[in-house]
């Protein structure tokens, strides 16, 4: 019995240097390799978002055939679990992007990569009687406050 063993790789392109993601937003993850080479449609690739460390777990993006090699995403919301709703919030925040190729026959993962550097999410820039929910409204003051401080303390600097 003849057998070969064929390598596979998987790349993500982007967001994979240090771009800016805006919560509302469409944007379009790329990865060239893995099942985008291939046709067998047993085959799929997923998509994770995992925190700046790039290990630790935040959600799922996508997971299922994908072989244009690229996935429309709104940066607000992932999966808790594959086949869920886009149902997390993702906090404001630096990630990374893991892209698994599950190009195996018995739906092993066998390649994967995650963005070179971590990328920004943000929230839509506020205008003029925009709604924030209880979380965003308390953020929001926590960092007036901050500032605040630091105005004050240079004030103080300055007087003395």
């Amino acid at each position: 019995m003849a057998f070969s063993i064929v390598e596979t790789s998987i790349t993500v392109l982007s967001p994979n240097r240090g771009e800016t993601l805006v919560k509302g937003t469409s944007y379009t993850i790329q990865w060239t390799g893995g099942y985008s080479t291939i046709t067998d449609s047993t085959r799929s690739v997923a998509l994770m978002l995992v925190k700046e460390d790039g290990t630790t777990q935040v959600g799922w993006i996508q997971f299922g055939n994908q072989p244009s090699g690229s996935y429309s995403w709104d940066p607000a919301k992932v999966r808790s679990a594959i086949g869920y709703p886009y149902n997390v919030d993702v906090p404001v925040g630096k990630y990374k992007i893991r892209v698994i190729d599950y190009n195996d026959p018995k739906g092993r993962a066998v390649a994967y990569d995650v963005s070179d550097a971590a990328f920004s999410i943000v929230a839509a820039s506020s205008g003029v009687g925009q709604y924030y929910s209880t979380g965003q409204t308390a953020n929001v003051l926590e960092s007036m406050k901050i500032i605040l401080d630091q105005i004050q303390e240079a004030i103080n600097k300055l007087k003395n």
